[in-house]
């Protein structure tokens, strides 16, 4: 569980005690991920990766049951903090881990950037920056990151190399992330309407 104050805690689900926490560089809004044997969390413009001891843990657990049991264990958390990456800017919405790759949106001075960063080494691998706001969550599909703005624009950008495949100019404000299905996207738009549209 993200904590506002700063790091990840996890707590028990019946009695809500706090069972354990691991301090980060900025408030976490979000819940963090699973990566094989660490986590990785979205803390203010920070995206951070901790590696958990599991040495004295039973190697044939899944990474879940050796998640829950390294969060269970005490109130002092063992882990390696593996990296952190920067972003060109405040976090916007939750990030998006996809195998190797985690994705994420920060907001710049005028417009919003998507980003892609190595799960497994922390290095950036490409930023795309759109024509306005993000405040909606990034959606993936084959081999496409999707993702719509304040002025009604849908985008469809390359997951591999981050170039722009194609955007649409919608009437109204999209805050809402879209999902894909048999090449048709849906999403909410600020006028309360659902709407459905099929891929290019």
């Amino acid at each position: 569980y993200g904590l506002p104050s700063g790091g990840v805690a996890a707590f028990d689900g019946r009695s809500g005690e706090v069972k354990g926490k691991v301090s980060l560089p900025g408030p976490v809004f979000w819940e963090p991920k699973v990566h094989g044997d660490s986590l990785i969390a979205l803390c203010d413009k920070w995206i951070c990766r901790m590696k958990l001891n599991t040495e004295s843990l039973n190697s044939k657990k899944s990474s879940l049951a050796i998640i829950r049991s390294w969060f269970f264990a005490g109130s002092q958390i063992d882990c390696n903090h593996q990296w952190k990456h920067e972003l060109p800017g405040k976090a916007e919405a939750d990030l998006l881990l996809d195998g190797d790759r985690v994705f994420a949106t920060c907001r710049g001075k005028v417009a919003s950037k998507v980003c892609a960063v190595s799960a497994v080494t922390g290095k950036g691998l490409w930023t795309y920056k759109t024509e306005s706001e993000i405040q909606s969550a990034l959606s993936i599909c084959k081999d496409a990151v999707f993702v719509a703005t304040q002025k009604g624009y849908l985008y469809s950008i390359e997951k591999k190399t981050g170039k722009l495949q194609w955007k649409k100019r919608k009437d109204d404000w999209i805050p809402s992330s879209i999902t894909v299905k048999d090449g048709t996207a849906y999403y909410g738009t600020y006028q309360n309407r659902y709407e459905a549209m099929r891929l290019p």
